[in-house]
């Protein structure tokens, strides 16, 4: 058998011109063309140098929150206040890393869209255990808030020397 068919394009070729289509220009020529700035990226060196220092920044003042996180540990602050303070610093740091390691600080409002939605929901999702236990009391008359605690009336018998149980009569 023979082949009769057209010699195959080179490999620099691309793939759509062995299908029929228009000639194209080879793969690896892009001379004339500067796909960089189409596609919103500039490989400048001096842009990848701004890229750079710009993470080097973030970098840095992450590692000074985390610092100030230690540094206020040694406080011994009351937990409340400590936990709040914990929660911004890492709240900050969070934002940080989403912003530009995630690069969200450039994406489009559909994402910030979604991050609002997704906080509303754990909202919601905090709220209802809170409200139905603190909503419980009046909703059901006789409902204890603090079950999960014992009350002096749970103690043993034996470590209470008034209780019925303990006394013996003679």
């Amino acid at each position: 058998m023979t082949d009769n068919a057209a010699p195959h394009p080179p490999a620099h070729m691309a793939p759509d011109q062995q299908a029929g289509g228009p000639p194209q220009e080879p793969l690896g020529d892009h001379s004339g063309h500067d796909h960089a700035h189409e596609l919103g990226h500039d490989n400048s060196p001096e842009a990848v140098k701004k890229e750079i220092r710009k993470y080097l920044y973030v970098f840095y003042s992450l590692a000074v929150l985390t610092g100030i996180t230690v540094w206020i540990s040694t406080f011994h602050l009351p937990i409340h206040i400590a936990v709040i303070i914990a929660l911004v610093v890492a709240a900050t740091k969070g934002s940080l890393v989403a912003a530009f390691f995630m690069h969200l600080i450039s994406e489009r409002k559909l994402i910030y869209a979604v991050l609002v939605l997704t906080v509303f929901f754990f909202g919601v999702l905090m709220w209802g255990p809170w409200h139905h236990r603190y909503d419980a009391q009046r909703e059901w008359p006789g409902y204890d808030l603090h079950a999960g605690k014992p009350s002096a009336a749970a103690e043993p018998a034996e470590q209470n020397p008034n209780h019925p149980a303990t006394t013996t009569t003679h």
